[in-house]
Parts: C-alpha cells; sequence; structure tokens
C-alpha cells in the first residue's frame, strides 16, 4: 500500500505477530522481546500490555508508534464539530477512530493502528476524502467519540452558530405543570435549549398557530403552520430532532423515557413581554416521536367586534345569543375557528350574572368566571356524563366543544327545552348541513325545528398582505382571468409576496361565514322532509349569505385573492349561467358534496425519496445531473440560477443542494453564504460543482459550508457516490 505500510511490516516473523509488538521491537522499548500480544487481543488490551511490559506511559506509547510508522501524534485539541458529518459514528465505533479536521481534499484522522489497510478503505468510501492519518490510543479515541457522538453539543452548536444573531433573548417558563423534574444533565445541555427556544420564538414571531415537528428517514422537519398553511422552517439531524423533541416534552411536564405512547402536555411561556398557552402532543411513529405544539395566546380570545365577521353576520348572531333557550351551532372543519368563534360569543355574557359551564377536550383557553370541564374518558368523564352533571348545576348557558353522538345530542334537546341556551360545535360543510347530521345523530324533525335556533358555518381565509398587495389594474394573467370568469368577480388586488408575509402573499386571515336562523318557512320544509338543496335555496332566498358569496364579498372588497377562494372553499361556478337560482343550486350541491380540500405545505412532499435541488446556468450539466440522479431514485428540481434558487428554497424543504460555482447575477459562493445563514436552510447539505483547479477555492468553499465538491464535467460514477454518501452523513446526523 505505501512506504509506511512496508516499514511497519519488514522483518516481521513469519509466524503471527501482533502489529503493536512488532512496533515495540523497532522502538528498541525494553522488554520487547518478552512481549506476550496475541493478534485477538482487543485494542484496548494490547496497548494496556505493551505499555506494562515495556514500562512506558500511554504518550511515550503514542509517540514511538507514530515515529515508527513515520505519522504524527494526533492533537486532539483541534477537533473541528464539523467534521463529524464525514464520518458516521458506526464507522468511528466500528474502526475505532476519530475524525479531527479536513484539509483540502483529505480528512485528518486520529488512528491507534496505521497499518491496517481496512481502516483507511473505510474511512475513504465513508467520507469521500483522502485520510489523512495521526495517533493516538484506543483510550484517547474512545473518549472523544463518545464525547463527539454521544453528546453531539458540538453539531448543535454549529447549527446555532450558523443562525447566530437571531436569538435574541430566552424563552422563559412561566407556568407549566405542578412538578416538573429537570436532571442536571438536560440543564447542562446548553444547545439543545437554545435550539428549542430559537424554534419556539420563531414561531410565535411569525404568528405560527401549530409547530410541527416529523421524523423522516432524512432526519426531522420542522415547520410551522401559518395562516393555516405549513411552512418549512428547517431541517435537523435526527439526534438533534430528538434531543429538542425531549426538551419539549420536558416544558409540558411529559415522561421522557416513555417513547412508546402517545403524551399530551402543557406549558405557559414568556418571551418579549409576550406570554402564550403550549399545548403538546406526541405520538411514535416508526423511527422517532413526532411532536405538534399548539401555540395560543394567554390573553384569550377575541371579542366579537374583533373577529371581522361581516356586520350583517355579527348582528345576526348577537341576536342568536339573546336567546334564553334553544341550540346555537358552530360548524366547519377542523382548523376552520369553531372554538375560537364559541369562546368570543361566551365573552358577550355577562359571567356575574349568568351561570355559563362547558365541556371541552380540550380546554384551549380559561376564561374568568366560567366553570370549565375537561373531558377524561379514562377517568370516565365523558361529554354525555360530564353534561348530565352540569344540569344539576343550576347553568344558564352550556357550550359543549361537539355534539359527536347520540347520547350528547339528545342530552343537548333536554337542556334547551328545558330553559338552557345550548351552544355546541359540529363538523359539517356548511350550515344547512347541520341538519342531515342531526338526524343521524338520531334528532327526529319535531325535535330539531322545536330546539335549533341558528347555525353558523364558518372558514378561515388568508387576508392579502397589506405590505405587497397592489390593485390588480394591469391586463390579468391567464390564471387570473380563468377564476374570474369561473367566479363571475374580477379580482381586486394582487397579491406579490414579500418579507414581511414569508413571501406567501398573505398575512393574517379572516372568517368567512354563512349564518342560518330557524324560520316559519324552513320548520315547515323540515317537519315535511325537503331536500337539502331546496333548504338551501329557501335560506338563501330569505337572506342567508352562502360561504361562497361571502368570500366574494371579500374579493371585491380587496381583501382576499380569488385562488384563496378557490383554494379554501373549493369550489367555481360557471357565471355565464345567468340564473341565480341555478347558482344557488351548483352552490349546494357543491357545498354540500364535494367537502374542502385539504391545505397542504410545500413541506408536504416530503415524505418519499430525498428531494435534490440542482442550480446550474448550463443546461447540459444539468440534464446530465437530472438523469444521473433521478435515475438513482432521486426527486429532482432544476434551477438556472442562484436567486431562482433562493426563492425555491423559501417554498420547499430540500435534502440537498447541488450547486455550480460560476454563475451570472449571483456566484455559488453567495448562494451558499445565504444557505449557511437561513435558518431554513442551515442545516441543508450543499455540494459544489467546480470546474477550478486551485486548491485554495476548495478550502474557500470548505470554509463557507461546503459539505463536499465535485469536479466539473460531471464523472457520473463519483457523483453519484457523492451524492449518497453526502445523504448518509446528513441522515445520520
Amino acid at each position: 500500500m505505501s512506504d509506511v505500510h512496508d516499514s511497519l511490516m519488514t522483518e516481521v516473523p513469519r509466524k503471527s505477530v501482533h502489529w503493536l509488538a512488532s512496533v515495540a521491537e523497532r522502538a528498541g522499548l525494553s522488554n520487547a522481546g518478552q512481549l506476550s500480544v496475541t493478534p485477538g487481543m482487543s485494542p484496548e488490551e494490547a496497548w494496556e500490555a505493551v505499555m506494562a511490559c515495556c514500562g512506558v506511559t500511554e504518550d511515550e506509547l503514542v509517540e514511538q508508534v507514530a515515529r515508527v510508522s513515520r505519522h504524527d501524534v494526533a492533537d486532539l485539541g483541534t477537533a473541528e464539530p464539523r467534521v463529524l458529518r464525514l464520518l458516521t459514528q458506526n464507522v468511528a465505533r466500528q474502526y475505532l477512530v476519530f475524525p479531527l479536521r479536513e484539509d483540502y481534499r483529505r480528512l485528518v484522522v486520529a488512528v491507534h493502528n496505521p497499518s491496517d489497510l481496512r481502516v483507511e478503505q473505510a474511512i475513504a468510501f465513508a467520507s469521500g476524502r483522502a485520510p489523512v492519518l495521526e495517533i493516538a490510543s484506543p483510550r484517547q479515541i474512545g473518549e472523544m467519540i463518545e464525547r463527539g457522538y454521544s453528546s453531539e453539543d458540538w453539531s448543535l452548536d454549529h447549527l446555532l452558530h450558523s443562525v447566530e444573531g437571531r436569538e435574541g433573548g430566552e424563552i422563559q417558563v412561566i407556568d407549566g405543570p405542578d412538578v416538573v423534574q429537570i436532571s442536571e444533565e438536560d440543564l447542562a445541555r446548553g444547545p439543545v435549549v437554545r435550539l428549542t427556544d430559537l424554534i419556539l420564538k420563531e414561531a410565535i414571531e411569525s404568528g405560527a398557530s401549530d409547530i410541527h415537528i416529523q421524523p423522516s428517514d432524512t432526519g426531522g422537519s420542522v415547520r410551522y403552520r401559518v395562516d393555516g398553511v405549513l411552512r418549512h422552517f428547517m431541517h435537523l439531524p435526527t439526534s438533534a430532532m430528538v434531543r429538542v423533541v425531549s426538551r419539549i416534552k420536558i416544558l409540558g411536564g411529559m415522561d421522557i423515557a416513555d417513547h412508546m405512547r402517545p403524551q399530551d402536555g402543557r406549558a405557559r411561556v414568556g418571551w418579549q413581554n409576550r406570554i402564550c398557552d403550549l399545548r403538546i402532543s406526541t405520538v411514535p411513529t416508526r423511527s422517532a416521536e413526532k411532536a405538534v405544539v399548539r401555540i395560543l395566546g394567554a390573553t384569550g380570545p377575541k371579542n366579537l367586534d374583533d373577529m371581522g365577521l361581516s356586520e350583517g353576520d355579527l348582528g345576526t348572531l348577537r341576536r342568536l345569543l339573546q336567546q334564553r333557550q334553544g341550540i346555537l351551532v358552530v360548524t366547519g372543519p377542523t382548523g376552520s375557528g369553531k372554538t375560537t368563534t364559541m369562546y368570543s360569543a361566551l365573552k358577550e355574557f355577562n359571567a356575574d350574572r349568568v351561570n355559563i359551564m362547558t365541556v371541552e377536550d380540550p380546554i384551549e383557553y380559561e376564561l374568568p368566571g366560567m366553570t370549565q370541564i375537561q373531558v377524561e374518558p379514562r377517568q370516565g368523564v365523558t361529554f354525555a356524563k360530564a353534561m348530565r352533571a352540569i344540569l344539576r348545576q343550576d347553568p344558564d348557558v352550556i357550550f359543549v366543544g361537539e355534539i359527536r353522538d347520540e347520547e350528547t345530542a339528545d342530552i343537548a334537546v333536554q337542556a334547551s327545552r328545558t330553559g338552557h341556551l345550548v351552544l355546541a360545535t359540529l363538523h359539517t360543510n356548511d350550515a344547512m348541513g347541520t341538519i342531515p347530521r342531526f338526524g343521524d345523530l338520531g334528532l327526529d324533525g319535531p325535535a330539531i325545528v322545536d330546539t335549533l335556533r341558528g347555525v353558523v358555518a364558518q372558514r378561515l381565509i388568508r387576508r392579502a398582505c397589506p405590505n405587497c398587495s397592489a390593485p390588480a389594474t394591469d391586463p390579468l394573467t391567464r390564471e387570473e382571468e380563468r377564476l374570474a370568469r369561473e367566479f363571475g368577480v374580477r379580482p381586486a388586488v394582487r397579491s406579490k409576496g414579500c418579507n414581511h408575509c414569508g413571501q406567501s402573499g398573505f398575512q393574517g386571515r379572516i372568517p368567512v361565514t354563512e349564518v342560518f336562523t330557524m324560520t316559519p318557512a324552513l320548520a315547515g320544509m323540515i317537519a315535511r322532509r325537503a331536500t337539502l338543496e331546496e333548504m338551501t335555496r329557501a335560506a338563501i332566498r330569505e337572506g342567508m349569505h352562502s360561504l361562497l358569496q361571502s368570500a366574494l364579498d371579500r374579493v371585491r372588497r380587496g381583501e382576499t385573492t380569488l385562488d384563496e377562494v378557490q383554494r379554501v372553499i373549493g369550489f367555481s361556478e360557471e357565471s355565464s349561467s345567468g340564473s341565480e337560482q341555478v347558482r344557488l343550486e351548483a352552490a349546494a350541491v357543491t357545498e354540500g358534496a364535494s367537502g374542502l380540500p385539504v391545505a397542504r405545505g410545500d413541506d408536504d412532499a416530503d415524505e418519499g425519496p430525498a428531494r435534490i435541488l440542482l442550480v446550474d446556468d448550463d443546461k447540459i450539466t444539468r440534464t446530465i445531473g437530472r438523469s444521473l440522479l433521478t435515475s438513482s431514485g432521486y426527486r429532482v428540481t432544476e434551477v438556472e440560477n442562484g436567486l431562482a434558487a433562493l426563492d425555491v428554497l423559501q417554498k420547499a424543504h430540500y435534502s440537498l443542494i447541488v450547486l455550480d460555482l460560476e454563475m451570472p447575477e449571483m456566484t455559488g459562493r453567495e448562494v451558499l453564504a445565504a444557505v449557511r445563514s437561513g435558518i431554513h436552510t442551515a442545516a441543508v447539505p450543499v455540494i459544489v460543482l467546480t470546474g477550478n483547479e486551485d486548491p485554495a477555492t476548495e478550502i474557500e468553499l470548505m470554509d463557507l459550508g461546503a459539505d463536499d465538491y465535485v469536479r466539473k464535467p460531471i464523472d457520473p460514477p463519483r457523483f453519484v457516490t457523492r451524492v449518497r454518501a453526502t445523504l448518509r452523513r446528513s441522515s445520520l446526523g
């Protein structure tokens, strides 16, 4: 293999002799001829035997091995945390080696046996670098492996360093569980606490309603739900993700040792004069735990006047709340703001003069002056049982978190008939859908007519960003023209996207509602079992605005866009029909049967093969690279310049970026610097394509944060191998 290898093996007797015994003899150590070191000994045992027999210290033996093998003694104090990504923990432990630093196209590694050819080959294959060996004892290397790979604080420090300057204060736990046991080890793990705080602070700052920490085969993704849509925030190595989830479980008073059962927790935190309640939920998956953190403002829900309801619907809702008996329902899919609307409605009552009691699962806001009961099925506290108990507590107003079974529906009817106002939520697509849903729950027509006072159907639609939206005075785009024809409404504004709205074009959400009230005409139709379409048309004739009509009113006022209406309402109508009767019937059939599309963020495509972003202004290189990557089973997005790459990275997460060094408008260096300084992209591995032969350029790129580089023109086997090795290292953390 090399002169070093030959020098170690020269003059070795024909019988099998341990390599360390041969080194001791060549070094002239005392009693070397009396050594009893067999090839079957472990490295630690062999070194201990030589030190004891020859009377040398560990450091002295390291120096002799280095001198005889013509290597340097390893300076373990120069170990760089970032090079851990080049050599997996499995390789380090299997061969008892530890990566120290990288130099040009080489990886400096501490080894205890420089004569083992298998070690050099394994390091070269795993890292894609030419190994440079330095000598350390097995004990020293073992300690470095435990400190470097097991704690992995170095890796987290490196990740935090890349987003330095964004932390801005600490998250303070204001009100958590009664007893939270945090070990000294947890308190000592500064990087984990800082990274968790960073995730929480950025979520609060961006106005997120939920944080999703989701494991995958390539690590873990952190996503925020902002204005109802998931946005990718950052990618974490698996080891970091697991520890962040554990830290969040500690905040919520959950059992961090139990990874096999779903758990729930809660905490109250503060940051920069803001106080938020956290509702934490974890579930086990195939590879690790997934955590979802719901963020609620501790100040509680808004008043009805601040909810953004239209003037007409607000007045109708207030008239319904003045009823002293009967059932008022708010309906809509999950995430449509039903519970928030109900809390705002409850604040309309004077809690000092009215006895208000609620049954919820979970209790999202704690409202003063009200008795709130948490459903706990494991303790026998169900909606139905809690409501039976409430009826003995002399209530005036009862709020039921959800009517989900026949027993609860029956008790709600009984309560409303005995002088109580019952507020409840239900899952239906529109207001009139509540009537057949009550029928499914076992209520007959007379019971529905006698007790149902009104229904509010609700959706939340994103508001056009006030900072970047502009009047749509220019000629409409092809898509805008299509939507304008289908909806029969010309868009008033066009959303462009800016830093204030995360390039989405929207900031905040506003409600879109339809409010149905029971009238004699509708009561007669229910009694004779009219169809849902007939009842819907009758309600609209009597003044009810459908969800679609309410949404289009928002478009006319310039509060949102047609594509947002299509995303949320999920319906477009033929404006050429000309007949209002046909329009109403079409709206009723579609809204009642088709349901709503699920809002998906760009990062929802994380499942499946790794996604790779290929950035190169040369079309031939992109074609070759895409062909090689797709044939290897990867999903590829290709762009031709750096500006386009940064735009794409704002909208979706990629497992790897393959980046050309020399490009017009924005060079690869500038793109790499932007990627490494961005919170969303700091941990995404980058391979740089370069035709530059200058070693200084490659050293510069590695200092800037490149994970690897490939020479152009692309050599297919080498290119695919480097891509696989980089993805493998990133997934192992």
